[in-house]
Order: structure tokens, then C-alpha cells, then sequence
């Protein structure tokens, strides 16, 4: 859903303003942002400078990120190498006897 939002005689479903309208039309434009599913580009002297969104857009947008990270890490991981089980338990049993030794001689 696009919010179709009048400010000045220009619509927002352009999702494009600069930033003398979005300062003069602020708490309108703060007001709906949460409606609107897209954001709200901003431009000084015709140049992007900022994106609004609403804040549970943001919300998704970091959940998504944080999925997407996790998924990169899980795809890394796959494509480590790997080794036995057994030989990873019996190098942990090996660290751990002469631990136990030293601690046992009060060293």
C-alpha cells in the first residue's frame, strides 16, 4: 500500500522530496510515514542525502539483515573443512588429561 499524501501540491507517491518541503511539511509527513511502505527519499540541491522510513519498516529491514547475515555464516561455515568427530573428541580428551594432572599437583 503507498500512501498518496498531499503536501504543497505535491503528492508523495513519488516517495521523492527535498529537504525545505520535508522541513516545512515535517509532522505531516512524520504522521503517515508509519502508513506508507515505501520510503521517503530526500534530496538537498537535487542530490540524495537520507532515506525515511517508518519504524516498523526498519524493524523488517534489520530482521532481514541479521537473517541474511546468518544465512552467510551458515554458508561459510558449509564450506570449511571438517574433520571426524572422533578425532576432534579424542584432541579435547587429550587437552583435558594433562589440565586435570596440573591441577591435581597443585601447580
Amino acid at each position: 500500500m503507498c500512501v498518496n499524501l498531499q503536501f504543497g501540491g505535491e503528492s508523495m507517491a513519488t516517495r521523492i522530496m527535498g529537504a525545505t518541503k520535508v522541513r516545512r511539511h515535517f509532522t505531516e509527513i512524520l504522521n503517515h510515514i508509519g502508513e506508507a511502505e515505501e520510503p521517503l527519499y530526500i534530496t538537498h540541491r537535487g542530490e540524495p542525502r537520507a532515506v525515511l522510513v517508518g519504524y516498523d519498516q526498519f524493524e523488517r529491514l534489520i530482521e532481514r539483515l541479521e537473517d541474511l547475515y546468518d544465512l552467510l555464516e551458515i554458508y561459510e561455515a558449509s564450506h570449511e573443512p571438517t574433520r571426524p568427530l572422533e578425532e576432534f573428541m579424542a584432541e579435547l580428551e587429550a587437552e583435558r588429561v594433562p589440565a586435570a594432572a596440573k591441577a591435581q599437583s597443585g601447580a
